[in-house]
């Protein structure tokens, strides 16, 4: 489903009401320029499907044309207009509910059904007849900074929040990956369907051509969950539903248009699950087991039941240090997995540290590299291709790594990134049948170099400032 992409804002005194007028805009995203020329406020004609917000906290109404809107008031005269190029939801702040909507993106991406967008700037807006407080404009401007911190993107045409190789394409409401769901989550489904899904994460696209001339896409896609979000050192391990710190779902899609042919390859980081902290006054404090591994066991059964039921088979790749002080948490995962043995899940530790270090870092890398290569081809890549309208799936990803670190960050970069490498070479068969040699050196370089600016952000993410926390919590509904 196509959400609006050009909304004109209509401000009254008691209410506020949104007009989706997407037919008159040459451009998804852009703000035209007869939007906001002298005269824009005449623009309010009410001939489209429209939302109308009451500012007495009364039921969300959907107007579908100017006489169904005129019953609700909309024949009186405005008190002023704008415009935006999205609606992400309803806020509360301390005062009361205030609308949230996109003024400004870029494109930052694509795939082989939309492109995708990343949130430049955004709108708050009163929907309620109290008075605005100064906390108000404190935290919805904690809240902006996050929006438009550059790292949250969205879709018109496509739901962003899913993968590709979803089996179940219907649209999911309550996506871990949907981090703008608590902003639409009490509103009525009329409504709700206007709401963009927005991850949180990472999109960059990129093309080359493969020596035989044949030009493929990339997009690389990375969907942090917003279930135990958290920062660096602060949040670490399980929680009581399973969920753990620094969850992230990273899909590479490859694509021919020509071909009309797409595969798509998923790979997954998450905290060690169980009951363990790092926060205790230190600079670098040392991990340490926070409670027995009785009440650790049944939570790590059930993530790895999400997981298995979500992805297949799964290989958990844990590369934290067998000494020092990582020992704990790799004695700890090890010992996890002996006592339950979990349908569909395996583990493979490998002291990253003691392989990797300085001249032996290359032979290191390809040792690990040939023992996940066998789970790598044998669970394959997801893979369609679109004749006559009709999309077929010509093979499916039945298995996804789950690696580890202690921060789930530097090292966890390194082996994903060489991963979804073996990955692509796959992706380039399924998709032109060919098995290039090489892909060539300026592709090389652009496929590391997208994989480390991916690494970036997502460190970035996970190292925010407590404002930042503050406003993560706040956007997921939890303060």
């Amino acid at each position: 489903m196509s959400r609006p992409h050009s909304i004109r804002i209509i401000h009254f005194r008691d209410r506020l009401v949104l007009e989706d007028i997407s037919d008159q805009s040459v451009k998804p995203g852009v703000i035209d320029d007869w939007a906001t020329a002298s005269g824009g406020d005449k623009a309010a004609s009410f001939k489209h499907k429209s939302l109308v917000f009451p500012f007495d906290g009364s039921k969300v109404i959907l107007a579908n044309n100017k006489d169904e809107l005129e019953q609700h008031g909309g024949a009186e005269t405005s008190v002023g207009v704008d415009y935006a190029v999205g609606f992400l939801g309803v806020l509360g702040l301390p005062s009361g509910p205030y609308m949230v909507l996109v003024r400004q993106t870029r494109v930052a991406g694509s795939l082989p059904s939309a492109d995708v967008f990343s949130i430049n700037k955004v709108l708050f807006f009163k929907i309620h007849s109290g008075e605005a407080r100064k906390v108000d404009r404190d935290v919805a401007s904690s809240v902006a900074q996050l929006l438009e911190s550059g790292f949250f993107y969205f879709c018109y045409d496509a739901d962003l929040t899913q993968s590709m190789t979803r089996i179940d394409k219907a649209e999911a409401y309550d996506s871990a990956f949907w981090w703008t769901f608590s902003l639409v989550k009490p509103l009525p489904n009329y409504a709700k369907r206007w709401g963009l899904r927005a991850i949180y994460g990472f999109v960059e696209s990129f093309s080359f051509r493969l020596p035989s001339m044949e030009q493929l896409d990339i997009s690389l896609v990375s969907r942090r969950s917003r279930r135990r979000s958290g920062t660096r050192y602060m949040s670490r391990g399980v929680d009581n539903a399973g969920d753990v710190s620094n969850f992230v779902e990273t899909e590479q899609v490859v694509w021919s248009s020509r071909l009309m042919r797409t595969s798509a390859y998923r790979i997954l980081r998450g905290s060690i699950p169980s009951f363990w902290r790092q926060n205790e006054g230190a600079l670098k404090p040392p991990p340490e087991i926070s409670a027995p591994l009785v009440y650790s066991r049944p939570l790590f059964r059930l993530h790895f039941k999400k997981l298995t039921s979500s992805y297949g088979q799964i290989l958990a790749v844990s590369l934290v240090s067998f000494k020092g002080s990582e020992a704990v948490l790799c004695e700890m995962y090890e010992r996890l997995f002996e006592l339950d043995h979990i349908a569909n899940a395996q583990l493979l530790a490998f002291d990253f540290h003691a392989h990797c270090a300085g001249r032996e870092q290359e032979r290191g890398k390809a040792s690990l590299l040939s023992r996940l290569k066998p789970f790598l081809y044998k669970h394959g890549v997801h893979s369609v291709r679109e004749e006559n309208r009709r999309v077929e799936v010509t093979s499916r990803q039945t298995g996804s790594l789950r690696v580890n670190c202690v921060d789930c960050l530097d090292r966890t970069n390194v082996v994903q990134s060489h991963a979804a490498r073996v990955a692509l070479s796959m992706q380039i068969k399924e998709t032109t049948g060919q098995v290039p040699k090489s892909i060539g050196r300026e592709a090389e370089d652009a496929f590391r170099a997208v994989w480390a600016r991916n690494a970036d952000a997502i460190s970035i993410q996970y190292a925010v400032s407590g404002r930042f926390l503050r406003a993560c919590r706040c956007l997921l509904g939890c303060q």
